[in-house]
């Protein structure tokens, strides 16, 4: 990552996945069949497990869970594999073929930067999502995901090519 960004995930309060585009968008939640697929949907009780975070030191980053946000705070972003560096993850999803997902998540960030956000298998051998792609442009969507000062908030769908039975969510921004 290029620019610092400081508490990049400051308000990821929301992520959707349904197969159907009627499914309501709850904070932090998958859908498949209308069946919740995230074990924490939202950071209301002050509760992240299973989302946490990791480090490949030196980077370093703080965390704290107030105010329904998962908020992370980089105390610093150089490490030796530069983007990858940190992250904050969701494991333990499970991932259908042929089936279509609604992903929304929301970042309130204090510096403009990028990330990179993927699910796929724990390995990074497999991903069936990426930076925002949708079905037909999974080949065009390696760059980083910009992230401006403030709020953003992505949306995007996608149909899963294959199956990833244990998946992960993470976002990459070391």
């Amino acid at each position: 990552m290029h620019k610092t960004m400081k508490r990049i995930a400051a308000g990821l309060v929301a992520i959707t996945g349904a197969l159907s585009a009627t499914a309501a968008s709850a904070p932090m939640s998958v859908f498949a069949e209308d069946e919740q697929i995230l074990i924490q949907s939202d950071f209301e009780a002050g509760i992240g497990i299973p989302w946490n975070t990791l480090e490949n030191a030196p980077a370093r980053q703080d965390f704290d869970i107030s105010d329904g946000t998962y908020n992370i705070t980089i105390q610093n972003n150089d490490g030796p594999e530069s983007r990858w560096d940190l992250q904050l993850r969701c494991r333990n999803i499970s991932i259908h073929k042929g089936h279509t997902y609604k992903v929304h998540w929301k970042v309130n960030s204090s510096n403009e930067g990028e990330l990179y956000t993927r699910i796929g298998n724990y390995s990074g051998t497999v991903e069936v999502w990426h930076n925002n792609c949708t079905d037909g442009t999974f080949n065009q969507c390696w760059d980083c995901v910009p992230i401006k000062k403030g709020h953003n908030e992505f949306d995007a769908t996608f149909t899963a090519d294959q199956d990833v039975e244990v998946a992960e969510w993470a976002f990459h921004y070391g």
